[in-house]
């Protein structure tokens, strides 16, 4: 599973997550809220570390009308 950071081509406030698709071609949106979205996939890790499940997803997005992010923009910590 390939878990993504992406906003739509023309609108970069609007911070989303998903699941790159088996095809490579379409990301599954996840359900998440604003806040969420705009910590990347970390809630995304954080929830499957604990055992629970994913948020539900909408339709597919095709990945050429996206821009994919930094699946985490802001580490909580120095990583180096």
């Amino acid at each position: 599973m390939k878990l993504l950071a992406y906003h739509p081509a023309h609108q970069p406030a609007d911070l989303r997550v998903g699941r790159l698709r088996a095809d490579g071609q379409s990301i599954d949106p996840f359900e998440v809220s604003p806040a969420q979205a705009a910590l990347g996939v970390l809630p995304l890790v954080e929830a499957l570390v604990r055992g629970e499940q994913l948020p539900s997803v909408g339709a597919p997005v095709a990945l050429d009308a996206v821009r994919v992010l930094a699946p985490i923009p802001r580490a909580r910590r120095n990583i180096f």
